[in-house]
């Protein structure tokens, strides 16, 4: 079990026993971060990823060896989205506040790992709001514009209005994102890199101006919930034909 601690003199994660909670390990640079250790298997090895103000550094989880940093300094604040994985040897990173999104390559000889930056888009800069991939493309937040994004260069395909800072959820086996405005309003739209199509919405909790709360679909239900409220609704067992009017 890995968590950020954020601490001096190495000791920015921690790694305990799960079993007896001993402390195992320490390591690492960093003293900000909103995001949580993230395991991942890249060129098939088990690794545990930690995004601070200072990059992305890359452990061994069994005994805290660093296997690989990259280096992406943030100015007065921590990182608080987590690393997209992308396969076995690419990621996405937030850069910052107004930086963009970065993908990353992670290649490895023998036991030397090379972390190369494939590119660096403007095209999308999420600050707390989660990305979600689906079919080559990326889909998230701009601010308050949701965004379209190519994975294969970065490069934007379309922006929509009307979801101020919300979040995101992918349906992956409907091509569906589920999207969760600002306001608490949630909606259903096209995964589609052509346009950005509504298929419907409506208000689960009241506009309280600020829901930045992720939604949840679990076991047949749909959890939202800001700062006054939480609401739970049960969902049909088949979303497409319910939205295509069936």
């Amino acid at each position: 079990m890995t968590v950020f601690a954020g601490g001096p003199d190495g000791k920015a994660v921690l790694g305990y026993d799960a079993e007896t909670g001993d402390l195992k390990w320490s390591g690492g640079d960093g003293k900000q971060s909103y995001s949580s250790p993230h395991f991942a298997v890249l060129g098939g090895v088990e690794q545990v990823l930690i995004a601070t103000e200072k990059g992305l550094t890359a452990f061994d989880p069994a005994n805290g060896t660093v296997l690989w940093t990259f280096d992406s300094p943030m100015q007065g604040a921590g990182r608080i989205l987590q690393p997209t994985v992308l396969g076995d040897s690419d990621l996405l990173v937030a850069a910052g506040v107004g930086e963009g999104t970065q993908r990353l390559h992670v290649g490895r000889k023998e036991k030397e790992w090379d972390v190369q930056e494939v590119w660096k888009s403007k095209a999308i800069s999420p600050f707390f709001n989660d990305m979600v991939v689906h079919d080559g493309f990326l889909y998230g937040f701009d601010g308050n514009f949701f965004t379209c994004v190519s994975l294969e260069d970065g490069r934007k395909k379309w922006r929509g209005r009307g979801y101020e800072n919300g979040e995101v959820l992918l349906l992956s086996d409907q091509g569906l994102l589920l999207v969760l405005t600002e306001k608490g309003a949630v909606a259903l739209v096209e995964a589609n890199p052509e346009r950005c199509k509504e298929l419907g919405r409506f208000q689960p909790i009241e506009d309280q101006g600020k829901t930045w709360n992720h939604p949840v679909v679990a076991r047949g239900k749909l959890f939202v919930r800001n700062g006054e409220e939480v609401a739970c609704y049960r969902l049909p067992a088949d979303v497409s034909a319910q939205s295509s009017g069936e």
